[in-house]
């Protein structure tokens, strides 16, 4: 699909102003139906193998949500995560040290960020959770 696109761009765009050459430029001028259909013909020009459908396929699977908070066993041998709440994603400055001092002491200095704006302290010894 990237390929396609490119391909599309390279050969269609506008390149005398840059200020016209932008992709969006190109999806204006086909139309969106059209440009799509570009692609698709681009694609199959391949001889891949490759189907494009109109939508992503169902899943198949029931959406199970991962529990981010708490202490929780990873897949390396005696190391556990440990995610910790911050409430509507703010931290004072004492508090962002406090934590800093935490990933230092039992993560290696390693913190990752939820998506909620929460913390985990990744590859904390199984040992030391405790403390």
């Amino acid at each position: 699909l990237t390929e396609a696109i490119l391909r599309v761009f390279r050969d269609e765009s506008e390149r005398k102003d840059r200020q016209k050459a932008r992709l969006m430029w190109l999806v204006e001028k086909y139309g969106v139906p059209q440009f799509k259909a570009k692609i698709i013909e681009e694609i199959t020009s391949y001889d891949r193998g490759v189907t494009v459908s109109d939508a992503q396929p169902a899943p198949s699977e029931p959406f199970e949500r991962r529990e981010l908070l708490g202490v929780h066993k990873q897949k390396q041998e005696g190391k556990s995560r440990v995610g910790v709440l911050v409430p509507t994603g703010r931290l004072s400055v004492k508090e962002c040290r406090q934590i800093a001092d935490l990933a230092d002491k039992y993560s290696g200095g390693e913190i990752r960020l939820t998506v909620e704006q929460n913390i985990i302290l990744p590859n904390v010894d199984d040992d030391k959770v405790r403390d």
